[in-house]
C-alpha cells in the first residue's frame, strides 16, 4: 500500500464513521512482498520512487488480511479472494 498503517487506520475509521447502516467496502492487501520488494518489477517501480520522491513507493504490506488494518473496522470481514491459496480467485474455483 502506499500509505503506513496510521494512516490506512484512520481512512478506514473515516469510512467507518461516514457509512451507512449495511454499507459494504472492498479493500485488497498486498503482501509483504511489496514493502520488501522482492518482485523485480516492484523493484524497479520502487527504485524509481526513491530517486523522483525519496521514499519507498510501498510502505505497507500484510499477509494475513483478516487480521491487519481491515480488524480495526468494527464490521464483519469476509475473505472473497487469497492470491495466496490455489483455487479462492473471487469466488471462483480454478483447477
Amino acid at each position: 500500500m502506499y500509505v503506513d498503517r496510521s494512516s490506512n487506520v484512520a481512512l478506514l475509521k473515516t469510512i467507518d464513521i461516514s457509512s451507512a447502516p449495511g454499507s459494504e467496502i472492498w479493500g485488497d492487501v498486498g503482501g509483504q512482498a511489496l514493502p520488501e520488494v522482492t518482485i523485480a518489477a516492484f523493484k524497479q517501480v520502487d527504485e524509481l520512487s526513491q530517486t523522483e520522491l525519496g521514499t519507498h513507493l510501498f510502505r505497507l504490506g500484510e499477509d494475513n488480511a483478516m487480521h491487519g488494518v481491515f480488524s480495526e473496522l468494527p464490521w464483519i470481514l469476509e475473505l472473497t479472494a487469497d492470491l495466496g491459496k490455489f483455487g479462492t480467485h473471487f469466488d471462483h474455483t480454478i483447477i
